[in-house]
């Protein structure tokens, strides 16, 4: 098992609950906010930071059932940290954003304002930090504890090498 911040089987129930809150949550405020106020900013980070805390889900269950290895390996990781990078950085620039607008145009807190975007875009910079923390420890543990992965282990550092077989 794992040491460390994730190590703790009560704190990765704690996330798998919390995530649970959140994914339900953005997958409802995705159709409310485009239904009701056609609010396309909240309706889309809302549904982003669903998509955040379900991979995050999926990822403290899996380690718990001890079938991470199954599911994913380096390069699957490597793809959910570039993914969650990306993410990261767009929520962050959307939040100042969104918090800059609404400060100048002197917006009140409703549901149809710049406030909700903000809102979603700052959880899904929280989301997206953890997947990216906790995509980082698993494929720590993935390549460290797979014996099928110990002779090929690389750096997450490193770039992507394409090999091609020549026929």
């Amino acid at each position: 098992m794992l040491k460390g911040c994730f190590g703790n089987t009560f704190l990765i129930l704690v996330q798998i609950f919390f995530g649970l809150i959140s994914t339900l949550l953005g997958i409802v405020s995705f159709f409310y906010f485009l239904c009701k106020y056609e609010d396309y900013n909240s309706s889309i980070w809302g549904l982003l930071m669903g998509i955040n805390s379900g991979c995050l889900i999926h990822l403290h269950i899996l380690y718990l059932k001890t079938q991470l290895e199954v599911w994913y390996d380096k390069y699957t990781f490597r793809s959910l940290i570039k993914f969650a990078v990306v993410l990261s950085i767009l929520a962050l620039i959307a939040l100042v954003i969104y918090l800059y607008l609404a400060v100048k145009n002197d917006e009140e807190l409703t549901l149809d304002g710049y406030h909700v975007s903000a809102i979603f875009s700052g959880l899904s910079l929280f989301w997206s930090l953890n997947l990216f923390c906790s995509s980082r420890l698993y494929s720590k543990y993935v390549q460290l504890y797979n014996p099928r992965l110990l002779s090929s282990m690389e750096s997450l550092d490193q770039p992507y090498r394409f090999y091609v077989d020549n026929f």
